[in-house]
């Protein structure tokens, strides 16, 4: 399994698989800027959580792709 989680293997076996690509793309652009905002104010403590939330919201964008 990928780090995409079930939705991304899913989307990478089937003929959709062009639509991870873009979703991490997304989802990178989201990483950078909560990292940017999270972390000078509270420290490397708070990177881990805009990654967290980036892995989050990377796995809602694949569903919602399959779901599509």
């Amino acid at each position: 399994m990928n780090s995409a989680g079930f939705w991304g293997f899913l989307l990478n076996i089937t003929q959709y698989g062009q639509d991870t690509p873009q979703s991490v793309a997304l989802v990178a652009g989201i990483n950078i800027i909560l990292i940017l905002i999270l972390v000078p104010p509270f420290g490397s403590t708070r990177a881990v959580v805009a990654t967290a939330i980036s892995m989050i919201t990377w796995n809602i964008i694949l569903w919602w792709f399959v779901r599509k």
